[in-house]
């Protein structure tokens, strides 16, 4: 029997709107990049974006972005890990 472990992964081209109050950016946006929790530590999530990173290279991609929330301690590692940067903050109010 064949054990495929849970991935899951979203990326996507992004652009900037043409305002003239912004500059231009063509980029790759990580939506989702899921492993579950009895696959993790194999390379994995590694591998995928590794192949991300390749798919926004062979597309003239300025960078890739992706959102992690904010108390999702191991994923933030791992992204810093692999060269991710905190480049801003989003923020919430709840009603």
């Amino acid at each position: 029997m064949w054990h495929y472990p849970a991935v899951f992964s979203i990326a996507q081209e992004q652009n900037t709107p043409p305002f003239n109050c912004l500059i231009p950016r063509n980029y790759g946006y990580i939506f989702d990049l899921i492993v579950s929790q009895d696959a993790r530590s194999q390379g994995i999530g590694q591998r995928l974006l590794v192949g991300m990173k390749k798919w926004a290279q062979e597309n003239n991609y300025s960078h890739l972005e992706l959102t992690v929330l904010s108390q999702d301690v191991e994923a933030i590692r791992f992204y810093e890990r692999e060269g991710y940067n905190e480049i801003n903050k989003l923020m919430a109010i709840t009603l």
